[in-house]
């Protein structure tokens, strides 16, 4: 596949807003998997205990639980969003 791992925004799958996200690993016996969790890790300065695949292990949409302080604007830098307001 090749390339580089990286966020190219939000995209709408069923009415949900999702992060479209994007790694160089084959889909192949859980290694673009690991290869999200990695990426994902390491963009949002968390632990990969912190970043835990719920749903859709073998599917091209993925549902993951994110534990960890002060993620919304990380998330939101991620996908390339401005800063919420506040007030």
């Amino acid at each position: 596949r090749g390339g580089r791992a990286g966020c190219d925004g939000i995209a709408d799958q069923d009415g949900q807003p999702v992060l479209k996200l994007r790694v160089p690993a084959p889909p192949v016996e859980g290694a673009a998997n690991a290869a999200l969790i990695a990426f994902l890790a390491k963009a949002l300065a968390l632990p990969r205990s912190a970043v835990i695949l719920v749903g859709g292990d073998h599917s091209r949409v993925k549902r993951l639980h994110l534990a960890g302080p002060g993620l919304d604007p990380r998330l939101r830098a991620l996908a390339g969003l401005p800063e919420a307001s506040h007030g």
